[in-house]
């Protein structure tokens, strides 16, 4: 269980930021977008900018058919919302359906059944909602994407080469796949599978960079110019590329909370807290990357008898730190430590926890971050 959850959640010490402005190697695009490497270092460069954490809803209620699994913020990308404004979670406990939330929290409908045909699902799915509302449910008990309309109508589905670590729905439907290695004899040793919405592989790269292959895990994140963004999980370093071939930007953080060689400890979770670790990226329309990266509570050593994936072990051992760094200034705006471990929604900047009931049910609050102030 340990190494499962460590692939999600850990952390380093906990220091603010020193004041120093960021370094820079590069050039502008045309659009005024930096390129090259840009190192940002130092404290907000607005000072009265701020993070603000909107609850805008909150999923579940007693009459549901299911309840909601309790590790789901910890796996990530089981939340999405629909134009309609209505939310889509795939977390159910046994898997098996989608359940569609309407504005008061309750289930409006559900979507598949549990199974291994199409329009089927296994236990544990994660999901991206896409152009038009379409539901792309990954299914990791089956290793297939599949496809649905908001009303639940099977659209189709393909193959996935193994269970992937993370994946990013792109522009014009491609799909970007980071799948973990395990060094057993049945890889092609490539990170990264770029495929169409048929499943047809288009491009495959990037080779590991870690000494334990299988802990060479890196997130995925569509860009706003039809390009995409990775990062490993263990460094607070993000990769743009427009062309699978071509790296454009390189933005490194450089933090004293997240040191850069991402080391492990057989003493994490027992006597010593794990390394910092990137939960997700996302570009907004404005140019700005917001992070959202895994950092001890600062009761940490309260909570290390907790069950792990938990709510109250992932509130009483994890805060996360929402950072919103300037692309066309390579400058950070603003940062903000929420007190309790979220998951990220796919594709989006919106953000959930799983909290537990008075009843002892579970409930998912899910937040939107807001970028307030103003910038110089």
């Amino acid at each position: 269980m340990r190494l499962v959850l460590l692939r999600l959640v850990l952390l380093c010490s906990v220091a603010w930021l020193a004041c120093s402005a960021g370094e820079v190697d590069l050039n502008e695009t045309e659009n005024g977008r930096l390129v090259g490497n840009v190192t940002v270092t130092g404290e907000p460069q607005c000072p009265d900018c701020t993070i603000a954490l909107e609850e805008v809803a909150v999923l579940g209620d007693s009459s549901d058919d299911a309840s909601v699994r309790e590790d789901a913020m910890v796996w990530g990308c089981m939340v999405g919302q629909l134009s309609t404004g209505e939310f889509v979670m795939s977390g159910a406990i046994g898997g098996g359906s989608l359940f569609v939330y309407g504005d008061g929290g309750g289930v409006r409908r559900t979507i598949g059944r549990q199974g291994a045909g199409p329009g089927e699902f296994g236990r544990r799915m994660r999901m991206v909602v896409g152009e038009g509302d379409t539901i792309h449910v990954v299914d990791d008990s089956h290793l297939r994407v599949q496809t649905f309309t908001s009303s639940g109508e099977y659209v189709r589905s393909f193959r996935i080469p193994g269970i992937p670590g993370s994946f990013a729905l792109l522009a014009g439907g491609n799909f970007m796949l980071h799948r973990k290695l395990t060094g057993q004899g049945d890889d092609d040793g490539y990170l990264f599978y770029m495929v169409d919405p048929a499943g047809e592989v288009l491009a495959r790269f990037g080779k590991p960079t870690r000494e334990l292959i299988e802990k060479d895990q890196w997130l995925a994140s569509p860009s706003n110019n039809g390009g995409f963004w990775t990062a490993s999980m263990w460094k607070y370093e993000f990769i743009h590329r427009t062309l699978v071939d071509s790296i454009d930007l390189t933005v490194t953080r450089d933090v004293s909370w997240f040191p850069p060689d991402g080391k492990w400890d057989d003493e994490m979770y027992v006597t010593v807290p794990p390394p910092a670790n990137l939960v997700h990226m996302w570009e907004d329309d404005l140019g700005r990357l917001w992070t959202y990266t895994a950092i001890p509570d600062e009761e940490w050593e309260l909570a290390s008898e907790q069950r792990q994936g938990m709510p109250e072990w992932a509130t009483n051992t994890f805060d996360i730190m929402i950072e919103v760094i300037d692309l066309r200034e390579g400058r950070l705006i603003a940062q903000h430590r929420h007190d309790r471990w979220v998951g990220p929604v796919c594709g989006s900047n919106l953000m959930y926890t799983v909290v537990r009931a008075e009843s002892g049910d579970t409930r998912v609050h899910v937040f939107r971050p807001t970028l307030m102030g103003t910038l110089d």
